[in-house]
């Protein structure tokens, strides 16, 4: 397969645990690479271009506020993901995100609405997860944002969050 026909694909690493209740996820992005994910990807076919890891605020472990843990940390990281996610995107690149916790998914959809918008495309997406991550923070009392990505995506949650696309 020459180089102009393959496809080109950006690893965006997001090592946080900021949504979530316990530690862990953070190490996602390193065990991913650790597994060798770029060297597979490669022997598929496809142009890989690692892009690092994004840096964002630590963990404060504190409880929730308003029914929301860490919401301004939480914003922070979704901003990062936005950015790195839309910049990959019109650059012709498909981005890949190493994460992280669910609450990731908020940055990473609202940049890929946000591109098919500006692109006249149709946004479709499959979510697969042993839940449905459509919690509130009237419905949660762990107040964790790794719980509630769809429902902000469906404009439920807190401007910082639902807004984040445009």
């Amino acid at each position: 397969m020459s180089a102009s026909t393959k496809t080109s694909i950006s690893l965006i690493g997001a090592p946080t645990d900021i949504g979530a209740g316990a530690r862990g996820a953070s190490m996602g992005p390193e065990a991913l690479r650790v597994a060798n994910i770029v060297e597979m990807l490669e022997r598929q076919g496809l142009e890989v271009l690692d892009c690092g890891n994004l840096t964002g605020p630590p963990n404060p472990w504190q409880p929730p506020v308003n029914g929301y843990r860490h919401l301004a940390e939480v914003t922070t990281w979704n901003h990062g993901v936005h950015d790195a996610i839309y910049c990959e995107l019109t650059a012709s690149r498909l981005p890949i995100l190493l994460g992280g916790d669910h609450c990731l998914g908020i940055g990473s959809i609202s940049a890929v609405a946000r591109y098919c918008r500006e692109q006249s495309k149709q946004l479709r997406i499959i979510w697969l997860d042993a839940h449905a991550d459509f919690n509130t923070n009237t419905l949660t009392p762990s107040g964790n944002v790794h719980g509630m990505p769809v429902a902000c995506l469906c404009g439920f949650g807190p401007t910082e969050l639902i807004g984040l696309s445009g």
